[in-house]
């Protein structure tokens, strides 16, 4: 059998056009900008007998990542994150949990409003290799855009497209029909 040959013996240099099309981006390329929604890890207050409570420390890292909405662009190797406001995870916790709500079980899973306490939190606390959570199904990412629709004779249908806001429609259905 012939010996194996690596991309260098077919004309290109080896694994350049793989590494910028096929790799994933590494944790330090992704840009975080105000706006974007990013997991990380936030303050909480240190258990009674935790050696960060001995020292006098009034908070600790959280042991486990939340999903949390950037307000501010990066200062001094920070950013400032809104987190989910207490009141509505305790709502959404309460649906999702409910037997009457498990069609839409998979949308109260993670927090899509963030109104709540802002903590500044350092850049080594936030998990860019990991994703947030789609806000719909389609490839634009923008919280309430619409999507064009093509009707069954192939006109575009433009404003009267669907809108992804979930929760949020103009359209009163069933009147006109």
């Amino acid at each position: 059998t012939p010996e194996k040959t690596g991309g260098a013996a077919r004309g290109g240099a080896v694994g350049s056009a793989y590494e910028q099309v096929y790799k994933k981006k590494k944790s330090s390329d992704v840009p975080l900008r105000k706006g974007d929604r990013v997991w990380t890890f936030c303050r909480v207050k240190a258990p009674p007998g935790a050696a960060g409570a001995d020292l006098g420390a009034t908070s600790v890292k959280s042991p486990k990542p939340e999903l949390g909405m950037i307000v501010e662009e990066e200062k001094d190797g920070s950013l400032i994150i809104q987190f989910e406001k207490a009141e509505d995870e305790k709502d959404r916790l309460a649906l999702y949990l409910s037997p009457k709500k498990a069609k839409i079980r998979g949308w109260l899973r993670y927090p899509r409003i963030f109104e709540g306490k802002k903590q500044r939190i350092p850049l080594a606390w936030i998990q860019t290799n990991r994703p947030p959570p789609r806000l719909c199904g389609c490839s634009r990412q923008e919280w309430g855009h619409s999507c064009k629709m093509l009707s069954d004779t192939g006109v575009d249908l433009g404003c009267c497209g669907i809108s992804c806001g979930r929760g949020t429609s103009r359209k009163v259905w069933g009147v006109g029909q």
